[in-house]
């Protein structure tokens, strides 16, 4: 009887953990691009349209894309500058 007890709770506690992650957040992968411009509410990159990023980076996509920089300064890290790399 222990051992199904035992049994059960271990395929109850993988059944469980399974349902708890969230198949969305998989296979999501970090924007990369290079930095065209900032200011201190916004950046403006252009986006690396290469999916290996060991490969050298290649923009010939052009797609641009501009986010809002957060309001808190904690949250910001080392401020990007125009030219350099830069991974959202």
């Amino acid at each position: 009887m222990k051992k199904y007890s035992l049994l059960m709770s271990c395929v109850l506690a993988a059944s469980f953990g399974l349902v708890a992650c969230n198949g969305n957040e998989y296979g999501k992968t970090v924007e990369q691009g290079r930095c065209v411009a900032y200011t201190k509410d916004k950046v403006v990159f252009v986006e690396d349209s290469n999916v290996n990023p060991k490969m050298k980076a290649d923009f010939s996509k052009g797609t641009v894309l501009t986010f809002s920089m957060p309001t808190d300064p904690k949250e910001i890290g080392p401020e990007p500058e125009a030219g350099n790399l830069i991974s959202f």
